[in-house]
């Protein structure tokens, strides 16, 4: 009850913060006194809206999977309906497999969007190392026309759990303008493959 400001929007673009920089439950954040702290914001501040949204909690919903290698694997990705998301392993019958596949949007337009975003929820487990995990399980973007480019995940934190985490939020603003896809790519290793699940996928963006 003591915040008077908590209901407004934050200005979009580049700008300067005033405020006190704390770490709670694992994450940085800034704590303002006032809406004045947010200082020189040139953006719009107009509202996000949702391009796409598959939450797989029974299926793949509107993404496909394209596999690259299956290194002798009838498949890569699966859903499981008991934790509502889409799992890649590459560790069958006690052997791991070097293998890659994805799992892909379809083409999502963003002609008229200028600030575009994307985030979903992961468990990472039985990973060698953060590392690895970072370099397995990767989030990748498509433009048209263009390569998969592997962008960085900022709230990528665990290589050992089945918790769900928060992807945080992938700034996809260099593609606004342009038709992309997404796509979870999943690298196992021949070392150790680890297991990766993913849910409520969400892309937005403002105008």
């Amino acid at each position: 009850g003591r915040s008077k400001i908590w209901t407004k929007i934050i200005p979009g673009g580049k700008g300067n913060i005033i405020g006190i920089l704390s770490f709670y439950n694992k994450e940085w954040q800034i704590l303002i006194n006032s809406y004045s702290d947010l200082q020189g914001f040139n953006g719009s501040t107009a509202p996000m809206e949702e391009i796409l949204t598959e939450s797989f909690a029974t299926s793949v919903g509107v993404f496909t999977i394209e596999d690259v290698d299956l290194a002798g694997l009838t498949r890569v990705w699966s859903n499981d309906s008991r934790y509502s998301c889409m799992k890649a392993s590459g560790y069958v019958s006690n052997v791991n497999h070097a293998c890659s596949s994805r799992l892909v949007s379809p083409e999502i337009d963003l002609t008229d969007y200028t600030t575009v975003k994307a985030s979903y929820e992961q468990a990472c487990n039985f990973f060698q190392s953060l590392e690895a995990a970072k370099a397995e399980a990767l989030f990748e973007v498509q433009a048209e026309g263009g390569e998969w480019e592997a962008l960085t995940v900022p709230g990528f934190t665990d290589y050992a759990s089945w918790t769900f985490k928060s992807s945080g939020n992938i700034d996809l603003s260099k593609y606004a303008g342009k038709k992309i896809r997404i796509a979870f790519h999943y690298l196992g290793s021949a070392t150790k493959s680890g297991t990766w699940e993913v849910k409520n996928v969400k892309v937005a963006g403002s105008k």
